[in-house]
């Protein structure tokens, strides 16, 4: 079921009704942000299950790969700090940007949860229940997957993308280059959290049973064609990322 409900209006006049509309806005923004970052993330992992299948073994061009992945790396490093962006000493409320926890901020409030259900509900009452469903369990979805990052090691991970972007923005400023791009099971920790919140809220202010798999397995199996051509010395059987 992927119908969709319509998007509050940016002319509506209550506190909460403007929350609405900006997380409607927001939310369409983030996911497209975390569409594109999910792309560089599954290329990536790609290479990377082979790579780490075949350690000790040499790589032709295995520099030019490494370049490759390191460019993909602090691609992915800038797109997961921008994803996550939160002004310290400011309050959420007052950011106008489309980040997670932006949005976190919107969907914990509980006249914005009402209006939410009150819309999917008389936008489709011959499904009413079901579709107030799918919001209800995707909106405690995304607060459990940003919740539970923070509380894991997904903090340090923030902490190193956040400080990473901020050296390399400014690094003349600062008179330092970072000293690496964060760790490869750090960008990918974030990235599918990321994926997951997305995921989540896409659900929640349309009221659909949205599934991203069929196009990330796509990309993935054209991903690994792609780095078996490169790396043909490490055999040619599929690889899952």
């Amino acid at each position: 079921m992927n119908q969709v409900a319509p998007l509050a209006s940016q002319s509506t006049n209550s506190v909460a009704e403007q929350k609405l509309a900006r997380l409607d806005s927001f939310t369409h923004l983030l996911i497209r942000d975390v569409r594109s970052m999910v792309d560089v993330r599954i290329v990536m992992a790609a290479a990377n299950t082979i790579l780490l299948n075949q350690q000790g073994a040499g790589i032709i061009g295995g520099a030019t790969i490494n370049v490759v992945q390191q460019s993909l790396a602090q691609s992915l490093s800038l797109a997961l700090a921008r994803i996550f962006d939160a002004k310290e000493g400011k309050s959420l409320a007052d950011q106008d940007k489309a980040s997670v926890p932006v949005l976190v901020d919107l969907i914990g409030d509980a006249d914005v949860q009402a209006l939410l259900t009150k819309r999917i509900r008389e936008c489709f009452p011959a499904n009413a229940d079901e579709c107030e469903a799918i919001v209800t369990a995707a909106l405690q979805g995304a607060l459990g997957v940003y919740d539970g990052l923070l509380a894991g090691t997904g903090a340090q991970a923030l902490k190193s993308v956040k400080e990473y972007r901020n050296l390399r923005m400014a690094h003349m400023l600062f008179h330092r280059e970072p000293q690496s791009v964060p760790l490869f099971g750090e960008l990918f920790l974030l990235a599918d959290a990321a994926r997951e919140f997305g995921l989540h809220v896409q659900r929640m202010v349309t009221g659909g049973r949205y599934e991203w798999d069929d196009e990330e397995w796509e990309l993935a199996r054209h991903a690994g064609v792609f780095w078996r051509r490169a790396m043909p010395e490490f055999g040619t059987e599929p690889i899952t990322t």
